[in-house]
């Protein structure tokens, strides 16, 4: 997830209290900021056609990595087709797009062969070594 355990059981705890609503999967598709004397709020509609007012939102921002979709990788899946799972390509060993193509991919695109730190820098050095040793081989 997007958010520590730490952070999470906090926000539960709120939610509980009934002072945050947590609502996953939900887009937001209109926000107005309504201001009139000493009452001010959001109105806001959401993706599963309810409307709300609330005085904060706070978002966890996403969104759909699908390697099919991006024109650059559209050669090479001609060329060298792979699996694809939720968007999400699936890597050799030594993150390389396939075994007769030295196309090597870190990144968000790696996920699946580095796990959640793909993102970060910890991933960038996993993927870092993995990447080199190969290269080093040629």
């Amino acid at each position: 997830g997007s958010i520590t355990p730490e952070i999470l059981s906090i926000m539960r705890t709120y939610e509980k209290q009934g002072k945050l609503k947590i609502m996953e999967f939900t887009e937001i598709l209109s926000v107005k900021w309504k201001h009139k004397n000493t009452d001010s709020h959001w109105e806001v509609d959401l993706s599963d056609d309810t409307k709300i007012t609330c005085d904060l939102i706070c978002l966890a921002t996403g969104s759909e990595l699908d390697i099919r979709q991006e024109s650059m990788f559209s050669s090479v899946f001609l060329r060298y087709p792979i699996e694809v799972m939720h968007g999400f390509p699936l890597l050799q060993s030594d993150l390389s797009w396939h075994k007769d193509c030295p196309l090597f991919v870190m990144g968000a695109y790696a996920a699946l062969s580095l796990g959640p730190d793909a993102l970060n820098l910890a991933g960038a050095r996993v993927a870092s070594c993995r990447v080199s040793d190969t290269l080093l081989k040629y």
